[in-house]
């Protein structure tokens, strides 16, 4: 009976069930045929669930992938919102500063013409007092001592208008000079924080792009390991899947011994 004649089995189970007969029959070349046939069915069973782990595996990936970029929102979101109020902080802060800054210049300039008003006042009253007492000694008709304490009130009346004045002035001046500095440099270092406070976020934010697309690669990659290893040796895993697992070898290998140690 030649091959063409003999009927093909519609499934695995009826490809056993037609060897069975044949075999029974002692009808080899038929069960030769049918033996063809169930290593057909079971090569192509092979192939379909293959097909399967290759769609798992995808379905699997889009999946992990859509879980990834929910959670990197969620930070990237919870960045934005600590930044935006690390901003408001910031102004705050500022404004403050600068606030009590103005105060304290206020309260400098203030003590300025007040000291400078007393000092004033206390040479004009021991020019008065002076003179007061050289009056006396007119009456007491001592004109020359009147005299000689005329001009002593005088000349400590000139010296408190000039020298004194002068040198009073230049130490505030150095103390306005100063707050000026402390302010300034005070001002220089609160910006500074702001400054570094603004590049940590901007790190956060680009790692945490970068954190979620390594976690996705290597998961990707033992999902890809996972999968290949389901293929048997005469249907291999395509070329294409074996190839996403090299690049990433080592964080796969790192993550398999972190949770070895755990």
């Amino acid at each position: 009976m030649e091959i063409d004649d003999y009927t093909p089995a519609g499934s695995l189970e009826e490809a056993k069930k037609l060897f069975s007969e044949a075999l029974e029959a002692e009808d080899f070349e038929r069960a030769d045929f049918y033996q063809d046939e169930i290593e057909e069915f079971k090569n192509y069973n092979e192939v379909l669930q293959n097909a399967k782990n290759i769609h798992n595996y995808i379905q699997g990936a889009n999946d992990m992938d859509n879980q990834m970029t929910i959670v990197q929102d969620q930070l990237y979101d919870n960045i934005i919102k600590q930044r935006d109020s690390d901003i408001a902080k910031f102004n705050k802060q500022f404004f403050e500063i600068k606030a009590r800054q103005k105060q304290e210049l206020i309260e400098l300039l203030n003590r300025w013409t007040i000291d400078r008003e007393k000092q004033t006042n206390d040479s004009q009253e021991e020019y008065k007092r002076t003179l007061d007492t050289a009056k006396i000694l007119v009456r007491q008709s001592k004109i020359k001592e009147a005299i000689i304490m005329r001009d002593k009130a005088r000349e400590m009346k000139n010296k408190a208008d000039t020298i004194d004045r002068d040198e009073f002035d230049r130490q505030y001046e150095k103390l306005c000079l100063a707050m000026e500095v402390r302010h300034r440099t005070e001002l220089d270092n609160f910006m500074e924080s702001r400054r570094e406070a603004m590049q940590k976020y901007d790190i956060m934010i680009e790692k945490a792009y970068d954190e979620k697309d390594r976690q996705f690669m290597i998961e990707n990659s033992n999902a890809v390991i996972a999968t290949a290893g389901k293929y048997p040796v005469v249907n291999p895993a395509p070329q294409s899947l074996s190839m996403q697992t090299v690049n990433y070898q080592k964080d796969i290998v790192y993550i398999s011994r972190s949770k070895n140690e755990l």
